[in-house]
C-alpha cells in the first residue's frame, strides 16, 4: 500500500510539472499574437484594420478561434486539477489504510491467487510468532501447518466459491508457536486480480484454559469409567444423572437405564431403598459428608459388602444441588477383617494359656531350685572343714548354678509379662524416673565410683514401672561394663525433633534420624565404657545373648531383651550406637505425650 500512495504522488507532481510548462507557452503564443496584429495594423492603416476585422473576435480582442483554444485549456486545466485533488485524496486515504492496518490488533495477510503473500502487518507476524518477511516470504498453498489445521482448505474454498469463511482454529504455526485463533477468508479483487484476505484475532489466553479443563474432565471421566468402585451422581429428587459402568455391572442393569431413575424405580430391595434415602436426605439437608457401610446382593457379584461415601455438591450460592456416591466393594477386606478376629481371638486364648504355663512353669521349676540352693548351703556349713578345696569348690558351682537358674526364669517371665502385665499408660516424667534409678542404684554407683548425669528429660505417656526398669537395665549396663581403671560415667538426655537436649556429651556424633519427628523423642542413654562391635548390634537386643563371659560380668543375657520389649509396647524402637573401647551410646525413640512436645 505503501508503494501504491507514492506511485500516485510521483504521478500527481509529473502531471502538475506539464500543466505548468503548458500554460507558460500558451502565454507566450498569446503575447507573440498581440504584437504580430499590432505591427499588422500599423503598416495596413484601414484597409488592415478593415481586412482583419473580417475576422471573429472575442471580448478581449483575440480571435475566437483561439478563444476557444484558451477555453479547452481552461477546462482541461479545472479537471487536472479535480484530477489532482483526487488523487491525493486517494494517497491520503492509502496511507490512513496503511496505518490503520498496521496498528490493528488483529492479523491480517494477504495473498495472490497464486499463493503469494503481499501484505502482512504486524499483529500477525506477534500472533504467530514470526518475523514480517518470513510471513511474506510464504506461499499459502505451501504452508505444511495449515494442511492439517484445516486453513488451506478454508482459503481454496474461498478462492473456489467466492464466499467468506469463518472458523476457530487450533494448531502450531510453522514457527513452532501453538495458537487458537478466530480467522475469516475473504476473497476481494486488486486491479483485476484475485486476492484472499485472512483476518484472525488470537483466542490463545481463552481457550487454554478452556482446553485444560476439557482435558481434566476427560480424565476425570476415564477414571470414573474405569474405576473398580461404583461412581454415580444423583440430583435433589435422588434420580441418578451419571453412573460409571462398574457401577451399572454391580446394578445389574443395563447404563442407559438407569439415568433419570431412583434406586427404587430400579427395583432395587425396598430395605435398602430406605436405608440409602435416609443418608441421601441428611446429607442434601446438612450438606455434611457421609460414610455408610451396607451389604448388597448384586444380580451379578453376589452377596457383597460395600462402603459409600456420600460427597454433598454444592452451586455457586452454596446450596447443595446433587451428591457424588463413591462405592468401594469391601468384601476381602471385611472377609479378612473377620479371619483376623478369629485369629486375634485365638492367639489371646493361646497368649493367656501361655502366661499361666509360664507362671505354673516358672514357680514349679523354682521351687526345686531354692531346695538344690537351700540344701547346697545346708551341705556347706555342716560340711565346713571337712571337704576338699575341690569338693568345695564344686559344691559353690552348684550354689551359683542354681542362682543363675533361678534369676533366669525370672528374667524370662518378666519378659513374658510385659505385654500382658504392665500397668495402664499414664503422663510419666522420665527426670523423675530417672532420678528414682539413679537412688536405687546408689550403692553400685559408689562402689564402681561412677557418676550419672541427668538431662532435661521430658514428660511422655506410658507404663511408669516398665520405663523405670528400662533405664534401670539401661543404666546398670553402663556401670556394669566399664573399663578397668576409669570411672564410669553415664548421661542420661533427650532430644526432641532432632534437637538436642541440654547435655550433649557424644551427641553430636548421633544420627538424628531416630527424632525427625516433632511428635517424637530420642531418650539417649550414654557410657565410657568398653563398647562392642557394631556387628554384634542385632544380637544383643535377643534373650539369653552375651558378648562376654560370667567370669568377669555377671548377667543373663536378658536385660536389653527385656529393654527391647518394653520399648515396642510404648510404640517405640531401641538402637545402640557403639565403638570398642570408647563406650555406647542406647537410642530410645518414643511417642511424645501431645500436652509436652513444647
Amino acid at each position: 500500500m505503501n508503494d501504491q500512495a507514492a506511485q500516485v504522488k510521483s504521478e500527481t507532481s509529473a502531471d502538475q510539472q506539464k500543466i505548468a510548462d503548458l500554460e507558460r507557452r500558451l502565454d507566450e503564443a498569446l503575447q507573440q499574437l498581440a504584437s504580430a496584429q499590432s505591427q499588422h495594423q500599423e503598416q495596413n492603416g484601414a484597409s488592415g484594420a478593415a481586412k482583419t476585422s473580417r475576422t471573429s473576435h472575442g471580448n478581449s480582442g483575440i480571435p475566437m478561434r483561439i478563444w476557444d483554444k484558451v477555453q479547452n485549456i481552461n477546462e482541461r486545466r479545472r479537471l487536472r486539477k479535480e484530477n489532482e485533488q483526487h488523487k491525493i485524496a486517494l494517497a491520503e486515504a492509502l496511507d490512513l489504510n496503511q496505518k490503520i492496518i498496521s496498528a490493528s490488533q488483529l492479523g491480517i495477510l494477504a495473498y495472490r491467487a497464486s499463493g503469494e503473500c503481499v501484505l502482512a502487518n504486524e499483529a500477525a507476524s506477534r500472533i504467530m510468532g514470526a518475523k514480517a518477511w518470513q510471513l511474506l516470504a510464504q506461499n499459502l498453498h505451501k504452508i505444511e501447518s495449515w494442511v492439517g489445521s484445516g486453513l488451506l482448505d478454508m482459503a481454496q474454498e474461498t478462492l473456489f466459491t467466492g464466499k467468506p469463511n469463518h472458523r476457530e482454529v487450533h494448531y502450531v504455526t510453522t514457527f513452532g508457536r501453538e495458537i487458537w485463533i478466530e480467522c475469516s477468508f475473504t476473497l476481494f479483487t486488486s486491479r483485476g486480480e484475485k486476492h484472499i484476505l485472512l483476518i484472525f484475532n488470537d483466542i490463545t489466553d481463552r481457550k487454554r484454559p478452556e482446553a485444560a479443563l476439557k482435558k481434566r474432565e476427560k480424565e476425570y471421566r476415564n477414571l470414573a469409567e474405569n474405576s473398580p468402585e461404583v461412581i454415580a451422581r444423583f440430583d435433589r429428587q435422588l434420580r441418578h444423572t451419571y453412573i460409571n459402568d462398574y457401577g451399572a455391572k454391580v446394578y445389574g442393569v443395563p447404563k442407559d437405564e438407569v439415568t433419570g431413575k431412583t434406586t427404587a424405580e430400579l427395583g432395587m430391595p425396598a430395605d435398602k431403598v430406605a436405608f440409602w434415602n435416609k443418608h441421601f436426605e441428611e446429607v442434601l439437608s446438612s450438606g455434611v459428608q457421609q460414610t455408610v457401610d451396607f451389604e448388597f446382593d448384586s444380580p451379578t457379584l453376589g452377596h457383597q459388602y460395600f462402603s459409600s461415601m456420600f460427597v454433598p455438591e454444592f452451586d455457586e450460592n452454596g446450596e447443595v444441588v446433587s451428591i457424588l456416591a463413591i462405592t468401594r466393594d469391601v468384601t476381602e477386606i471385611r472377609r479378612a477383617e473377620k479371619v483376623l478376629a478369629e485369629y486375634a481371638h485365638k492367639l489371646e486364648r493361646s497368649n493367656h494359656d501361655l502366661q499361666e504355663f509360664a507362671f505354673v512353669a516358672s514357680h514349679d521349676l523354682q521351687e526345686p531350685l531354692r531346695k538344690v540352693k537351700a540344701f547346697g548351703n545346708m551341705l556347706k556349713q555342716r560340711l565346713n572343714g571337712k571337704l576338699s578345696d575341690d569338693e568345695t569348690e564344686q559344691l559353690d558351682r552348684m550354689i551359683k548354678a542354681s542362682v543363675r537358674m533361678q534369676d533366669m526364669i525370672q528374667d524370662l517371665l518378666e519378659l513374658s509379662r510385659v505385654n500382658t502385665q504392665g500397668q495402664a499408660f499414664r503422663p510419666v516424667d522420665l527426670h523423675d524416673v530417672a532420678e528414682d534409678v539413679v537412688s536405687d542404684l546408689g550403692e553400685r554407683i559408689s562402689r564402681v565410683e561412677g557418676q550419672v548425669e541427668i538431662g532435661d528429660l521430658p514428660v511422655i505417656d506410658g507404663d511408669p514401672i516398665q520405663l523405670q526398669r528400662l533405664l534401670l537395665n539401661l543404666v546398670g549396663n553402663g556401670l556394669k561394663y566399664h573399663r578397668d581403671g576409669v570411672a564410669p560415667v553415664i548421661k542420661v538426655y533427650a532430644r526432641l525433633g532432632g534437637e538436642a537436649g541440654s547435655d550433649r556429651g557424644k551427641e553430636s556424633s548421633l544420627s538424628n534420624s531416630e527424632a525427625s519427628a516433632t511428635n517424637t523423642i530420642c531418650l539417649v542413654v550414654e557410657d565410657n565404657g568398653i563398647g562392642f562391635d557394631m556387628k554384634h548390634l542385632e544380637r544383643i537386643f535377643q534373650p539369653f545373648q552375651r558378648l562376654h563371659g560370667r567370669s568377669r560380668y555377671d548377667g543373663t543375657g536378658m536385660g536389653l531383651a527385656i529393654c527391647k520389649k518394653i520399648v515396642e509396647r510404648h510404640g517405640g524402637n531401641i538402637t545402640a550406637r557403639s565403638e570398642p573401647g570408647k563406650g555406647s551410646a542406647f537410642i530410645v525413640t518414643l511417642p511424645l505425650l501431645e500436652n509436652h512436645k513444647a
